[in-house]
């Protein structure tokens, strides 16, 4: 912010953000600035017609342009286009341990598995965390993935999408976060509250609900599997080779 301007209203950021797929309009780089088409100096404003969300390098960019670069990339921004954000979550090569909720996870490949599927799981790699997440659809496509901390979201079905390089969050509607996903502390932690195949989870840090069962202060370690949870069997992810997908269940061996 520069000397003696107010601050970006956050429902302005948030108008801006919506209208670009949550990343630059140029590029769609999910860190994001605000850009004056119109310049500060000129009007000082904070119109979202006369603004557009873009990466810090689109931002110098469009700056030495002529205007109608920026309303070009403004109403036709890339992350609509493709209807897809990508990012990479990175954080301290210290964090051994993963907070999921009410759970507290260490040394454990998966953290929560639903019927074969796991949702979210993570290894260590060169003393670096390294995170996966599957939240799928009910068709059990994915909506959001992570993996090895690299980040792929389908942005239709989200209010707003708020990212930065260690943390990052989902809300489908004003209050209801969806998803968040933190870096910036000595465990990564993970809360959210989703539907999986009719499963609804709650995860947070003070009581983690899912379906009727409640967990809090909960520590596993050295397992294979965290915790368990869906239909008896094995669950077939869907694929592109498939028509239609389908769900097939299959016997745990």
């Amino acid at each position: 912010m520069f000397e003696g301007r107010p601050a970006l209203p956050a429902s302005v950021a948030r108008q801006l953000r919506q209208e670009s797929g949550f990343g630059c309009a140029v590029c769609g780089n999910p860190i994001v600035e605000y850009h004056h088409i119109i310049p500060w100096h000129e009007r000082h404003h904070f119109e979202p017609k006369h603004m557009v969300a873009v990466c810090p390098t689109h931002h110098t960019e469009l700056g030495k342009l002529p205007q109608h670069k920026a309303y070009t990339a403004k109403n036709n921004p890339i992350n609509i286009r493709r209807g897809l954000i990508q990012g990479y979550l990175g954080g301290n090569k210290s964090q051994k341990a993963i907070r999921l909720g009410g759970i507290v996870a260490l040394n454990c490949r998966s953290v929560l598995d639903f019927s074969g599927i796991s949702l979210f799981s993570y290894k260590m790699v060169g003393g670096e965390f390294k995170l996966d997440v599957f939240l799928p659809d009910q068709q059990l496509w994915p909506e959001i993935e992570v993996k090895s901390n690299e980040m792929k979201a389908l942005t239709a079905g989200f209010w707003d999408i708020e990212y930065k390089v260690n943390w990052v969050k989902f809300r489908r509607a004003h209050r209801d976060i969806f998803l968040e996903i933190d870096f910036r502390k000595d465990e990564v932690e993970i809360d959210g509250r989703f539907n999986i195949l009719g499963t609804d989870i709650d995860l947070k840090m003070e009581k983690t609900q899912i379906g009727t069962n409640t967990f809090s202060q909960i520590h596993v370690e050295n397992c294979g599997t965290g915790l368990r949870l869906g239909p008896k069997g094995r669950i077939l992810r869907p694929n592109f080779a498939m028509a239609t997908p389908t769900l097939k269940h299959f016997p745990f061996m």
